[in-house]
Order: C-alpha cells, then sequence, then structure tokens
C-alpha cells in the first residue's frame, strides 16, 4: 500500500515512469537537501539535516544524525575515507571516516577564518578554504596550518567575489560565484574568469580537466586545459535542483527526491 501511495504521489510531482522504480528501490531517498558521490561510486546526501551514505543503488549503508550545528551547507567526499562535512554558518568543519563515524571537527574561525564560505578537500587530505572577509583563498594542511595564501582576490577583480561552491582536481581549482567562475591553479594562484553560462548552474562539478556546467537543460564541459567548450549529450530535466555526474551517470534532486539512473 505504501508503494502504492509513492507511486501517485510521484506521478503528481511529475517525476519520470521510468525512475519511479528505482526511487522506490531505494530506501525512499526524498527530503533531500544536498547530495555528493566519491570515487567509488557511494552517495552522501543530506536528509532532514542529518547525513546518509548510500550505494550506487540508493541501498543505504550508514547514518549520521547528529545535528549540533544545524543543516549542513556543504558535502566533499574526494577522499571517499574522510568525508567533509561544512557548517557555514558556525564556521565548523565535522570530519567522517567511511562509516560515517566522526573522526575530528575543525572550527575554522579559531584557526585564523573570519568568514569562512566553501572548502574543498584536496588528494593528499589538506583542506582548500575561501575566507570572504579576506578575499583569499588559503590551504590548511594535515596540521592545520596555512601553508598556501593566495594574494586578495579584491586587487584582481576589483570587488570580493562571493563563493557558492568550490571544487579541486589534480591541476586545477574551480570557484562558483554569484557572477562567474574563477579558476586556480594547483597551487592556489589565480589564472583566469570564465563567464557563467547560467546564473543559477545546477550542475557545476571539475572532472580532470573538464568543468561540467548547466545552461538550462543543456551540460556544458569546459576543457581548462585547451580552453575549448562543448555541449554534452545527457541532458537535465528542466524542474531538478541540483545534479551531479557519477562515472557516465548523472544523479538529481527532483522535487526533493534523489533520483538515481534506472536500471
Amino acid at each position: 500500500m505504501k508503494q502504492i501511495i509513492v507511486f501517485f504521489l510521484l506521478i503528481l510531482f511529475g517525476i519520470h515512469e521510468k525512475n519511479v522504480a528505482q526511487i522506490i528501490s531505494s530506501d525512499s531517498l526524498d527530503n533531500v537537501s544536498i547530495f555528493t558521490t566519491d570515487a567509488l561510486g557511494k552517495i552522501y546526501l543530506v536528509q532532514k539535516g542529518g547525513i546518509i551514505k548510500t550505494d550506487p543503488q540508493g541501498k543505504i549503508l550508514n547514518t549520521f544524525n547528529l545535528k549540533d550545528y544545524g543543516e549542513p551547507f556543504q558535502l566533499d567526499a574526494r577522499d571517499p575515507f574522510k568525508l567533509l562535512v561544512f557548517y557555514r554558518d558556525f564556521g565548523m568543519l565535522r570530519i567522517l571516516d567511511n562509516q560515517l563515524g566522526q573522526q575530528t571537527i575543525l572550527d575554522l574561525r579559531q584557526l585564523g577564518f573570519a568568514d569562512p564560505r566553501v572548502i574543498c578537500g584536496t588528494a593528499e587530505q589538506s583542506l582548500w578554504i575561501y575566507d570572504l572577509v579576506t578575499s583569499q583563498l588559503s590551504k590548511l594542511d594535515l596540521n592545520q596550518k596555512k601553508t598556501q595564501l593566495s594574494i586578495d582576490l579584491r586587487q584582481l577583480l576589483g570587488q570580493a567575489p562571493t563563493p557558492i561552491q568550490m571544487e579541486q582536481s589534480q591541476k586545477w581549482i574551480a570557484m562558483l560565484t554569484d557572477k562567474e567562475v574563477l579558476i586556480f591553479d594547483q597551487y592556489g594562484t589565480f589564472l583566469k574568469r570564465i563567464p557563467l553560462p547560467d546564473l543559477k548552474p545546477k550542475l557545476f562539478q571539475l572532472i580532470e580537466d573538464n568543468l561540467y556546467m548547466s545552461q538550462g537543460e543543456k551540460i556544458l564541459r569546459y576543457n581548462l586545459g585547451l580552453n575549448d567548450m562543448a555541449e554534452e549529450p545527457q541532458i537535465l530535466p528542466s524542474d531538478c535542483s541540483f545534479a551531479r555526474i557519477s562515472g557516465a551517470q548523472i544523479l538529481y534532486i527532483r522535487n526533493g527526491w534523489l533520483v538515481l539512473p534506472s536500471k
């Protein structure tokens, strides 16, 4: 009976029929605000302030329900064994292991970041953090010390950027702001600005040399090494709110539901 009710609710909210069986079989992953994926295809999502880890098919593996800092603003799973959970309102960063067990908590304000806005992890287990007050991008090493620091971006851009999301690969850092995309090298040196194809992209993801961004239903791929833009064959639903590429698949949030690729 529950599945019948869910089925008709999904039809009512406009979720395509081919995705219904997949959503119902994935432990009803509704009320999802944000999510991310790791290199192994595992999914990490925020549901009503709690954190859930699932396998690629949506089967729940682990949960973390401590909500002392409210709703997480950002998840970063670049390292599959260390999930970074950023609570922007409190300037706190929680690090969980691959079973969603708590490893440590960092108070970024106590570490010298007056207003940390976005973070991203690196392959060597350090962190990049952008501080809105100083307009600087800083790298925090394993000993919780700043090892690299960009210049004040206000000097380059004429104003302080307001970041929304930040992604990192081996060679690049890409920062999505409310006006454009800022590109840095792996050392935090500012390189260039890229105009936004869409003021509110649903997809913004850096994979190796390729930066993927949405433009309406279209997915654009910008090769940072070649400075080349191309359109991908896949499209996004017009009413999805957030999307991410995982392997050859696209996952997205639609009407609060995490929609997984149909089998």
